[in-house]
């Protein structure tokens, strides 16, 4: 009887459980939800479901800096960062079925770790996460490549690193260049702090603010409750 069939909502603990058997290096942040702290960014794994379909679930990695609202239409503690993905298959989506699910953990696990952008077993270095940010940018440039530039500048800023904050600065005059006068005027952008014309002048001036840039961290681990998720230093390379 279709009642009597496992769904991944039974199941959430569970499946947790085997996630985070086997990404040790993250927590159990909250149901279906793990996470880790590296620096100021946080990786996180989270296993997305859907009404219309019990038995199914999609694992999401996320890369986020905690120097953004990492809120969506979504609802609060979702993240969405530039870096956050679903992970890809030759067939599409990674997609897995609750009622397989002993059969299909294993290669699932192995994609995921050959899928994502920054490794999860390893920690990754600032170089390791500014090249990915390249790398995003230049397969797909879109509406939010602001936020990427932000963070480019930003995440360097943060920790010290001089050396890349010009380098991330220079990319963002690059590509800012390019923007139609009309760019700030799209909707994705309505409410936006630091949206606007004076968006590169504002974004040279929060980088030169180290002080107010650690408290937005301090911040958004208190409000988001990730003080007790695993935390590893992030190396500069």
């Amino acid at each position: 009887m279709a009642g009597d069939q496992p769904t991944v909502r039974g199941k959430a603990k569970w499946l947790t459980k085997q996630w985070a058997a086997a990404f040790p290096a993250l927590s159990v942040w909250k149901s279906k939800r793990l996470a880790r702290r590296v620096g100021p960014i946080v990786q996180a794994i989270q296993l997305e479901s859907s009404h219309f379909d019990p038995q199914a679930y999609w694992p999401v990695v996320h890369v986020d800096v905690l120097l953004n609202r990492f809120v969506t239409e979504d609802g609060p503690d979702v993240f969405g960062g530039v870096l956050s993905d679903r992970i890809q298959t030759p067939g599409g989506e990674l997609r897995l079925d609750v009622r397989w699910h002993d059969q299909e953990f294993p290669d699932a696990v192995e994609t995921v770790r050959q899928g994502v952008v920054l490794p999860l077993d390893a920690v990754p270095t600032l170089q390791d996460t500014l090249n990915a940010y390249r790398n995003a940018l230049e397969l797909d440039r879109h509406i939010h490549e602001y936020s990427a530039l932000e963070d480019m500048v930003l995440l360097p800023a943060l920790m010290g690193d001089d050396e890349n904050v010009e380098k991330g600065l220079e990319l963002a005059r690059e590509v800012s260049s390019s923007w139609g006068k009309n760019w700030w005027e799209d909707p994705v952008f309505e409410g936006v702090e630091h949206a606007g014309p004076g968006w590169l002048n504002s974004l040279a001036r929060r980088a030169d603010n180290r002080e107010e840039l650690q408290r937005l961290v301090d911040e958004k681990i208190a409000h988001h409750k990730l003080d007790k998720v695993n935390y590893f230093e992030m190396p500069l390379k």
